[in-house]
């Protein structure tokens, strides 16, 4: 099978004409979160009479501003050049995230607890080579999946969530976004301090991706 992408640089015109349900900003993301309520709704095209209804719906309703987040980190052209020769480069940078060490202790710490709640099923526990729709690794699915980003959901009791990855390769970045139906403007001193650490650990999270995935790039060569 032929890769969807040929070993060099994506142009920013193809880039742009991809579609790309998350965007690399935090409002499209919050966006796409309340048009498909995180992911739980089967994606519909912008052009559907129920795209439309949701979008009536969101604007009429309540203004709510649920936590988001996203992360941005340039890499370097070997990266780049490595990225676009695989056939999904979400793929990629997904795998170089849940692969990397620094999200070891959170992988170690998600497979002890579903030992007792049984939060996702043991085919769950391999990390994929592909994330198709619908595909589950530990206690995400795939919800959301273009060349370019990948959106996964994920769901504990009452909070729903969201992780998203994507490449920017005409400016030769990576991303990496949270939304959380959390109401952003009613935060208490604890959910404060929570977010607070949340964000240090994430940017923590995105070195950690982006050197596994300068890792990868290396061995390529």
């Amino acid at each position: 099978m032929l890769a969807l992408f040929p070993r060099r640089a994506i142009s920013s015109e193809a880039a742009a004409a991809m579609l790309l349900p998350g965007g690399f900003g935090k409002r499209s993301l919050q966006e796409w979160c309340k048009l498909t309520d995180f992911g739980t709704r089967a994606p519909a095209d912008d052009s559907s009479r129920d795209m439309r209804r949701r979008r009536r719906l969101i604007s009429s309703g309540p203004d709510d501003q649920y936590y988001v987040d996203m992360f941005e980190s340039k890499i370097p052209q070997t990266t780049k050049v490595f990225l676009t020769g695989q056939q999904n480069p979400s793929d990629a940078i997904a795998r170089a995230f849940f692969r990397c060490a620094r999200f070891t202790p959170e992988r170690l710490f998600l497979l002890s607890i579903n030992q007792v709640f049984s939060n996702f099923p043991n085919e769950a526990k391999k990390l994929p080579t592909v994330f198709e729709i619908d595909t589950k690794y530990l206690h995400w699915r795939v919800a959301s999946r273009t060349p370019l980003e990948l959106i996964c959901a994920w769901r504990l009791r009452s909070i729903k969530g969201v992780t998203q990855f994507g490449f920017d390769p005409s400016v030769n970045k990576v991303y990496h976004g949270n939304c959380i139906n959390l109401d952003e403007s009613n935060h208490g001193l604890l959910a404060n301090l929570c977010i607070s650490a949340h964000v240090q650990y994430a940017k923590w999270l995105v070195e950690g991706m982006v050197k596994e995935l300068n890792r990868e790039a290396l061995r390529s060569y």
